[in-house]
């Protein structure tokens, strides 16, 4: 089942709420065939470096990249990492980035 909504939150507050049904518009599509062409010749999930992630594992890594653009305050890049999860993980409800001395721990739920 796929909610409309998917919600961002750190450290308990909702720093977005990405609509599933707003559309993309073509500078966005071709940015995200780019990260998903990059992403064909390998990503490092953690400290694991997997040389064919399969669109799970892709999903995932945009996930931590999703974290670093909030902390750097690149709404505009989380604006687009959002619409790869939503598409990618449609059955995803929210995600909670905890921030614990010195690691970041993400929570996906799903409905």
């Amino acid at each position: 089942m796929m909610t409309e909504i998917l919600t961002i939150k750190l450290d308990g507050r909702t720093v977005i709420e990405f609509s599933r049904s707003a559309g993309v518009p073509g500078h966005q599509r071709a940015f995200l065939e780019r990260m998903d062409a990059d992403m064909d010749g390998g990503i490092l999930l953690g400290d694991e470096k997997i040389d064919r992630p399969d669109s799970k594992q892709r999903a995932h890594y945009v996930v931590e990249q999703l974290h670093y653009a909030l902390q750097d305050g690149n709404q505009p890049l989380a604006a687009v990492l959002c619409t790869y999860i939503a598409r990618n993980l449609p059955e995803l409800k929210s995600i909670r980035f905890d921030l614990h001395e010195d690691r970041v721990e993400a929570d996906l739920v799903y409905c």
